[in-house]
């Protein structure tokens, strides 16, 4: 972001158009799964099956799902890049390794972790690895995977982010990195990652294992 720029706009922006985009997904994607008699349960999945009936039924459907899938390759590649960029840095910095051998390294052992995400969906699918666990007894390699990192990992580096910046960061450096936001504004976004925002990430982990 440029020096200046509004950070709780730009977060009100992204937040709201997130909220929006997944209304939109939910009125397009539920009716379908009901017309085709499919289980509404199947979380991500439903991407690929729904979508392609819809497709296959529409003008020039088969262009637009190409199209739509390659956004889809897209829009889950850009945060993957970004995402590598900490065990890059940490292999550079701490193993020596050139960016370039660092980047193929790290990409090469994501790739690999990912397989089971793949066989998932084919020779795996009956494969339940924490069938002894009750919440997790019905779950492959990609379910396990996608419940852990949306109910637990993103949720408790929410809170820890909320800790270092409410609590342990200094009042000087944060209203040094908002220094377009008026003062209100700065005390009220610090009392928010203090206490309101934590009780709402520990309500979501509750929720997420009751």
């Amino acid at each position: 972001m440029p020096r200046g720029a509004s950070l709780i706009r730009a977060a009100l922006v992204i937040s709201g158009s997130i909220v929006l985009v997944s209304l939109l997904a939910t009125l397009m994607i539920f009716p379908l799964v009901y017309r085709y008699g499919l289980n509404p349960a199947q979380g991500a999945e439903l991407v690929f099956n729904v979508l392609p009936i819809a497709f296959q039924e529409m003008p020039g459907g088969r262009i637009v799902g190409i199209l739509f899938f390659l956004l889809l390759v897209l829009a889950a590649l850009t945060p993957s890049l970004a995402g590598l960029e900490p065990m890059v840095a940490r292999l550079a910095q701490r193993r020596g390794l050139t960016r370039s051998r660092a980047a193929f390294v790290a990409a090469a052992s994501v790739w690999v972790l990912g397989v089971g995400s793949v066989l998932s969906f084919n020779a795996w699918a009956r494969w339940h690895p924490f069938a002894g666990i009750a919440r997790l007894q019905n779950m492959t390699v990609f379910d396990v995977l996608d419940f852990v990192s949306s109910n637990l990992m993103l949720p408790v580096g929410a809170l820890l982010t909320c800790a270092f910046i409410g609590w342990r960061l200094p009042r000087s450096l944060v209203d040094g990195e908002l220094p377009e936001e008026t003062p209100g504004a700065r005390r009220l976004l610090v009392f928010l990652l203090r206490y309101v925002c934590p009780l709402g990430i520990a309500a979501i982990l509750v929720a997420a294992f009751a």
